[in-house]
């Protein structure tokens, strides 16, 4: 579940996505870096678009933007890394 901070305070959106091994593994390396930049004791939460090609439908693609802290991004990491064994 993400939050729409922007749209409405109380709000949230479900996305669901299907992930390969092959389209896991640069996003898992791009998290990685993100999590590092947020080691800096200056960056305290990170922005995080994601494009998503939307199959249900022939509009294309969805952007999905949401901010991340270095705790709730080092979550997000792992539950992707087990994912990514399960592939």
């Amino acid at each position: 579940m993400l939050q729409d901070y922007g749209k409405n305070p109380a709000g949230e959106t479900e996305v669901q996505f299907r992930l390969t091994r092959v389209t896991l593994e640069p996003m898992l390396r791009s998290m990685a870096y993100i999590s590092q930049q947020l080691s800096a004791p200056a960056n305290r939460v990170a922005v995080i678009n994601l494009k998503l090609q939307d199959t249900k439908t022939t509009s294309g693609e969805t952007e999905v933007k949401f901010q991340v802290s270095r705790d709730t991004l080092g979550s997000m990491l792992k539950s992707m890394a087990y994912i990514r064994e399960q592939l």
